[in-house]
C-alpha cells in the first residue's frame, strides 16, 4: 500500500454524559470489542473486578451496556 492508500478509519463516539474516565474505557473497549466477560474485561483493562463491578453497574443503569448472563456488550 503506498502512502497515498490509507484504510478507512471507523470513528467510535464515548457516550453523551459520561464522566469517569473508567466509564468511558469501558464504554469504549465494549463498543470495540463487542462482548466481553467481567475476567476478560479486567484483564484487558488491568481493572480490579469490584471497580469494574461497579462501573458496569452505572453504564448498566444508564443503559450503555447491556448484560447476557457473565457477557457484556455495548448497547447503543
Amino acid at each position: 500500500m503506498s502512502q497515498m492508500e490509507r484504510p478507512a478509519k471507523t470513528r467510535y463516539a464515548v457516550p453523551m454524559g459520561l464522566e469517569s474516565a473508567r466509564a468511558k474505557l469501558v464504554s469504549l473497549y465494549l463498543e470495540l470489542r463487542g462482548d466481553a466477560s467481567l475476567d476478560e474485561m479486567a484483564d484487558d483493562l488491568d481493572m480490579r473486578l469490584i471497580e469494574l463491578c461497579g462501573v458496569l453497574n452505572a453504564l448498566e443503569d444508564r443503559e450503555v451496556v447491556t448484560r447476557n448472563g457473565d457477557r457484556y456488550r455495548f448497547a447503543q
